[in-house]
């Protein structure tokens, strides 16, 4: 194979190309603001158990019966002045788990702290790559909110990540 032969496949999918869409919840004012500030996202990996089947003098390998993958996923983004973002998250992580009060918030299916969060990579234009599908989570709320540090080190924005939990996630849905 030569340099050519590479050159002519054709660009490679950037990871810094990808939007998201968070549904409503009325914790945050501002979710396109929320998205515009999100750096990163990590969407978890999917998977299936296996098993082994001995058979005399070899085996070999089977699906087992469950799905293989965790109902949680990351994301970051940067502060914003006013901290408006950050107090949305942990209203919303206080409504699930207070964690002044110790109070869980009642969880079922349509609970008013569950949003769906839909996420799909983009073209260097910002356009939808033709065929691909999206990635959604249905049922979404925050978990976990990062620590914050705060340092004289460097002028960089503060940023947070969120563990985000989830029913249920569709893969690259066209």
């Amino acid at each position: 194979m030569s340099i050519e032969t590479i050159r002519q496949l054709g660009d490679d999918a950037l990871a810094n190309l990808w939007d998201m869409q968070i549904g409503t919840i009325s914790f945050i004012p501002d979710v396109q603001s929320t998205i515009l500030r999100v750096q990163n996202i990590t969407i978890p990996a999917t998977g299936a158990n296996t098993y082994e089947v001995p058979y005399k003098t070899q085996t070999f390998t089977k699906v087992g019966g469950k799905v293989n993958a965790p109902n949680e996923f990351d994301f970051e983004f940067r502060v914003d002045r006013n901290w408006l973002i950050y107090k949305g998250f942990v209203a919303w992580k206080n409504a699930v788990a207070n964690t002044y009060t110790g109070a869980i918030g009642q969880d079922n299916a349509i609970s008013s702290f569950r949003t769906p969060i839909t996420v799909w990579a983009v073209d260097g234009d910002g356009t939808k790559p033709a065929g691909l599908g999206q990635w959604i989570f249905e049922g979404c709320y925050p978990t976990n909110i990062s620590d914050l540090a705060f340092t004289y080190d460097n002028g960089d924005p503060l940023t947070v990540t969120i563990t985000m939990n989830f029913l249920r996630m569709n893969d690259l849905i066209l």
